[in-house]
């Protein structure tokens, strides 16, 4: 059987009426699915709250097609239409965070009491790409976690997604890409581009909140834990009575591992004509020994140590050699350095 026969004899078990059968329909349902699973919050939510979830994708249905469609119908469809791979593969809408959001405050405004649009969030974080960067391949993106976003000035709750190419073994994530036989983290000069910075966890960095940081490091000398005990601060005060998401302790670990990779990759980008690095998946670690072993994170370091010396030296030896003459007026000749190597 083709897949055409598969796709259509589906959608004939999907929607018994004939008036509400389309492809439209069955790839908002399938997509906006995968947009908002069940899970995406943690613990599940409660069965009105999913009941909820299955109303609004009948307000999008209804919005996008013209008909109106169960709550029962979109369930139904739903479970024969994932039950099938290719019938996924073939299926697509495009639905981005502008639409979902403009169909979200629609939603909010006739059913304003709903636990399911007031708790779900409007910020979607998708991949950096959803074309893989190896075979061309247009990739789904579907549903990865929940976390939160961290500001300057502010937190917010949000949707990670993916997009995965079984066939290279990779995953394409918000701001690098997770090769699957490697557990390694790629990041490349297009993912370092990406205005949230996640590699794992539930913590995601704003860009502004990283360059921040290496503001303050350079001009005031803050330290990780500083930075973020005064962030926090700022925030409880301009958002009195707003939900503690994340300990100060936890969140100045995930400072120092992001910061350190987002920062060594900028670094490594200006410095020389690599375009892509990679870095050991548990990114997160905190201390240069876990469980009486060193660290990945600290592993990766030690090895590179003196290539990263090599390539900073070399640019700035060669500067004029590699790249020609710098006009930007603040380059020096010299660099100085102490006795403990700090530039």
């Amino acid at each position: 059987m083709s897949t055409i026969e598969i796709i259509f004899q589906r959608l004939l078990l999907a929607f018994p009426d004939e008036t509400k059968r389309s492809l439209k329909a069955a790839s908002i349902i399938v997509n906006i699915g995968r947009l908002i699973p069940a899970s995406y919050v943690y613990p599940l939510p409660p069965p009105s709250t999913s009941e909820e979830r299955l109303d609004f994708i009948c307000f999008i249905l209804k919005k996008e097609t013209g008909v109106s469609y169960s709550i029962k119908d979109v369930l139904t469809a739903h479970n024969i239409l994932m039950g099938n791979y290719d019938t996924q593969e073939q299926l697509h809408f495009d639905c981005g965070n502008e639409k979902v959001r403009q169909y979200l405050d629609e939603y909010k405004r006739l059913q304003p009491e709903s636990g399911f649009a007031k708790n779900f969030s409007p910020l979607l974080v998708f991949p950096h790409r959803t074309i893989c960067s190896l075979c061309n391949t247009k990739l789904k993106i579907i549903f990865q976690s929940s976390g939160y976003v961290i500001y300057c000035t502010k937190i917010k709750t949000c949707l990670l997604y993916k997009a995965d190419c079984q066939k290279c073994r990779r995953s394409y994530r918000t701001s690098s890409i997770y090769l699957m036989d490697q557990k390694q983290t790629l990041v490349t000069a297009e993912s370092q581009k990406s205005n949230y910075i996640h590699f794992s966890g539930s913590i995601v960095f704003s860009r502004e909140i990283l360059i921040s940081f290496s503001s303050q490091l350079i001009e005031n000398y803050a330290t990780f834990e500083g930075f973020v005990f005064g962030t926090i601060k700022t925030i409880k005060r301009l958002r009195p009575g707003s939900e503690d998401v994340v300990t100060t302790d936890y969140l100045a670990r995930s400072l120092q591992s992001v910061w350190l990779y987002y920062e060594l990759s900028n670094f490594i980008f200006m410095t020389s004509k690599s375009t892509e690095i990679s870095f050991p998946y548990a990114m997160s670690e905190g201390r240069t020994t876990v469980k009486s072993k060193q660290s990945s994170r600290a592993i990766f370091i030690e090895r590179n140590l003196n290539w990263i010396y090599h390539v900073f030296t070399t640019f700035w030896s060669h500067h004029e050699c590699l790249f020609g003459s710098c006009n930007c007026g603040s380059c020096s000749r010299v660099i100085i350095i102490d006795g403990h190597q700090k530039p």
